[in-house]
């Protein structure tokens, strides 16, 4: 009989044996092992009988054997992958349990390597990652070397399935579970910029995850942990069902505990201010308004890193209030319960009552707050861009026949990411509907405000006539007024239309409404009152001023801009303190 034929014999015997006499099979298979001890289906039996006994340090022993001595053959990843999918589940199974304890015996380079090998198995991108989480948790000092390109792959296969909101399966096992290991880990050492990158692709994450529409049962489960950062265990858990993953599985809890205690975390790493951990919310608003106060003391690397920790602080408080404001108003949407700082589960009347003025006031200065300082810099940084364009003919840059088209619709879940040549004529339209943006709050508010109103008006040109329904709207609030000064209007508006419409405020069948737009004109009021007892002479400077105007529009528009960005560049900042 051949050297095959024998083994085969030997490991048939043994198998026969087990359930009469299982000593005598393990006898026989040691005998075996000890003439062929190069054979795999020899071994590979002793591990199964001990694996199918459930006896855990011998099955150990011997899946260490076959792992070593026969590391390609399929049947031992396949025993491998069983195990791995033990270890990656939370089930409390008995056999589960064995499996578990089987891997535990192993030495823990072999556990690692084992590991390392069974993820290169995978060819499922979610399985993959889960299996190299698996390794990392086990292993924290394979963090540095194996963390980040597990969180890009992550990232990447998001944008490869094309998955229209952040709450997708790949986000979850990255923000929650991979992302914690390698803020926490103290090897690593990551660039600033890609710190705020994670930091916003988590916020992402849980701020469309609290406001994700609920199930249809509505019911909100108890706090369970899956993972990720520690958190308190107070507060509530969603019931949304994540792109990918089961129920129990897609369940965070303590989003905004979560947040936060992140927030803080990248917020020490990147080195900001005063950041040594914030308990709430609130807390944090306080930090970054104390922050504004000494920024403009700050310059070159300060500076730009105080940009960055107020506008991300405070983009987050003004989501969190957000949340709460609309919990409160309409809590349908958000299960019908909210809850507020005081860590108490309060009903919608009492959130009404309680907590609805505190949670507007905190609305409303984080809202003045992020406008003052993003609105500012951001006007500050366009004129400087402005400053260095040389403005083009005007027909260059865009006709009235192409601003009437309808713009594409921008598909469902994407940012308007606009991508525009390097050339004046293709930036300086850009930086004025940014401008535009700066203003525009400002401008609308219920305060009476007709410098920036007046700086709206000016801007509003540069789109015409898409911009048409703000610019009534705009007259609409002059009239609500019944007066309007803007004494730059004959400098820079040259549109007909706006002509025509500020020439008819003026009479009676406009309102009468008072205009200012003379420089000095209140000056002139005062002078022909002493001197005619009338204002017929003002009258008359308004005419003939407007005559003049109209005789400018002809002029190159994006001139006209360009020259009221560069000339008025100290008034626009000032505009927005």
């Amino acid at each position: 009989m051949s050297a095959q034929g024998d083994c085969e014999f030997l490991v048939k015997r043994a198998r026969e044996l087990v359930p009469q006499d299982p000593y005598a099979a393990k006898a026989w298979l040691i005998t075996a092992r000890t003439l062929y001890p190069t054979d795999f289906n020899i071994q590979y039996e002793m591990y199964s009988i001990e694996r199918n006994a459930e006896r855990t340090a011998s099955a150990g022993r011997l899946l260490y054997d076959i792992f070593v001595n026969f590391p390609e053959q399929p049947v031992v990843w396949r025993e491998i992958a069983v195990i791995t999918a033990a270890l990656r589940n939370d089930s409390q199974d008995k056999h589960a349990q064995f499996l578990k304890g089987v891997f535990e015996t192993l030495p823990g380079p072999v556990q690692c390597k084992m590991l390392l090998k069974a993820t290169e198995q995978c060819f499922n991108t979610l399985e993959k990652a889960e299996m190299l989480l698996l390794l990392l948790k086990r292993f924290p000092e394979s963090v540095v070397q194996h963390g980040v390109s597990l969180g890009e792959s992550l990232l990447e296969a998001e944008t490869v399935e094309d998955l229209d909101t952040p709450v997708n399966c790949f986000r979850k096992l990255f923000v929650c579970d991979v992302l914690p290991l390698i803020l926490n880990n103290p090897e690593m050492c990551l660039p600033v910029s890609l710190l705020y990158k994670y930091m916003h692709k988590a916020a992402e994450f849980y701020i469309c995850y609290v406001t994700k529409e609920p199930s249809a049962d509505g019911q909100i489960q108890g706090s369970q942990e899956v993972g990720g950062l520690k958190s308190p265990g107070r507060g509530r858990s969603q019931r949304v069902v994540i792109d990918g993953l089961s129920e129990k599985s897609s369940v965070v809890t303590e989003p905004w505990e979560r947040l936060l205690e992140m927030l803080c975390v990248v917020g020490s790493l990147c080195d900001w201010q005063g950041e040594k951990g914030s308990r709430s919310y609130s807390e944090l608003l306080q930090r970054v308004t104390e922050l504004c106060r000494y920024m403009s003391a700050a310059d070159g690397e300060g500076f730009s890193r105080c940009c960055g920790q107020i506008v991300t602080c405070c983009s987050l408080v003004l989501f969190h209030c957000a949340f709460h404001y609309v919990s409160a108003v309409q809590p349908s949407l958000f299960q019908g319960q909210c809850v507020c700082d005081r860590h108490l589960l309060l009903t919608v009347s009492l959130c009404v009552s309680l907590r609805l003025p505190e949670h507007t006031h905190r609305l409303y200065s984080v809202c003045r707050l992020l406008h003052a300082v993003i609105g500012q810099m951001a006007c500050e940084k366009l004129l400087e861009v402005v400053a260095g364009l040389t403005p083009q003919n005007q027909d260059a840059v865009k006709s009235i026949e192409e601003q009437r088209k309808p713009r594409s619709k921008a598909r469902k879940g994407c940012n308007d990411l606009r991508l525009v040549p390097c050339t004046s004529k293709s930036i300086l339209p850009f930086c004025l509907q940014l401008m535009l943006a700066c203003f525009k709050l400002r401008a609308f508010t219920d305060n009476r405000d007709d410098l920036a109103l007046g700086h709206v008006i000016v801007l509003l040109q540069h789109d015409w006539p898409q911009g048409e329904n703000l610019f009534l709207k705009a007259v609409d609030k002059i009239c609500q007024q019944g007066s309007f000064q803007y004494e730059n209007f004959f400098n820079y508006v040259t549109n007909i239309d706006m002509l025509e419409e500020f020439a008819y405020l003026r009479t009676t069948e406009g309102g009468r409404v008072q205009l200012e737009l003379l420089p000095n004109q209140g000056m002139l009021i005062k002078h022909h009152t002493v001197t005619r007892g009338i204002t017929k002479g003002v009258k008359e400077d308004f005419r003939l001023a407007m005559e003049r105007q109209v005789s400018r529009c002809g002029e190159n528009l994006f001139t006209v801009l360009h020259r009221f960005c560069i000339n008025e560049k100290i008034i626009l900042i000032q505009s927005l303190p």
